[in-house]
């Protein structure tokens, strides 16, 4: 599968999360229910999620996906 369409596969849960982000405004670097938001989306499709803090920032995380080169 490639990566537009598993884009296509999950359009609505990935619009569902950027509606629900778009509905809690946050300040700059204290975006927590947005990390929070896509942390968890990430988790739930197979990701392995590094909550920060990363490079100094709160918010700041890191995702990564199976092994070896893209």
């Amino acid at each position: 599968m490639t990566t537009a369409e598993w884009i296509d596969e999950h359009a609505a849960e990935l619009i569902k999360a950027s509606h629900e982000i778009w509905e809690h405004p946050e300040a700059s670097e204290k975006e927590y229910f947005a990390c929070e938001t896509l942390q968890k989306l990430l988790e739930k499709h197979g990701f392995r999620v590094n909550q920060g803090p990363l490079a100094g920032l709160d918010t700041a995380f890191s995702a990564s996906f199976g092994s070896g080169r893209p």
